[in-house]
């Protein structure tokens, strides 16, 4: 073999390998910082359900003290009459 051809042979086979190499090495880095507990996603998962039930009784609330007020006090047209 020419100089030349196994020039072109050594760079192709480290250009082979430095691609197969590098994504995996990135891969298990990137598995390692992104970890995320069962536990965590859990409480990640219950908190909008938290928070809609806590509206939701809100909500109640302000509709139950204006309907209490309504049937404690007349109506303004019986006041003026």
């Amino acid at each position: 073999m020419s100089m030349i051809v196994r020039l072109v042979t050594v760079m192709l086979w480290m250009t082979l390998g430095m691609g197969f190499g590098a994504p995996a090495k990135a891969q298990t880095q990137e598995k390692q910082q992104h970890v995320v507990t069962t536990d965590e996603l859990s409480q990640q998962v219950a908190r909008p359900a938290e928070t809609r039930q806590a509206n939701e009784e809100a909500v109640r609330h302000l509709l139950s003290s204006d309907a209490d007020r309504m049937r404690s006090s007349p109506p303004t047209s019986i006041m003026r009459g």
